[in-house]
């Protein structure tokens, strides 16, 4: 899905082995690391092949804040490879602090919608949490 609407991505993507498309629809193919091309709308940050779709088990769109917090924990201590690289809490900090993929949603260009809280304050909430032993809510 793309957009603020999560309407159907045009053209139509297939997520493929690696989640950076297939064939000849590769992501990196219109997204990336050149920054946002405003003529055409598509969005891109990082180096090549850095955009991707997240990988399914990183889904996050219908689940609470505590199963969001539960998933985020158990990726990191079974340090699932697939979903989270083997980052534990610091290195989930540095992540959210330095991956271009992530700062791009600060400034995502165009009439897109940014992350709406500043980025220094998100990441002093990741280190609050982080020192906190990584609390879950309770809902």
């Amino acid at each position: 899905l793309q957009g603020d609407e999560r309407r159907i991505h045009i053209p139509l993507v297939v997520r493929g082995a690696d989640s950076h498309g297939i064939g000849a629809m590769r992501c990196g193919d219109c997204h990336n690391g050149s920054g946002n091309n405003e003529t055409s709308g598509t969005p891109g940050a990082g180096g090549p092949g850095l955009w991707q779709l997240a990988p399914t088990t990183m889904r996050w769109a219908g689940r609470s804040s505590r199963e969001i917090c539960v998933m985020i924990q158990d990726k990191i201590l079974n340090k699932s490879p697939i979903t989270n690289e083997s980052r534990d809490g610091p290195a989930l900090v540095k992540h959210m602090n330095e991956e271009p993929l992530v700062m791009w949603a600060w400034n995502p260009g165009g009439d897109r919608t940014a992350v709406p809280i500043p980025h220094d304050e998100f990441v002093k909430q990741m280190e609050i949490w982080v020192a906190g032993d990584m609390a879950c809510p309770t809902n």
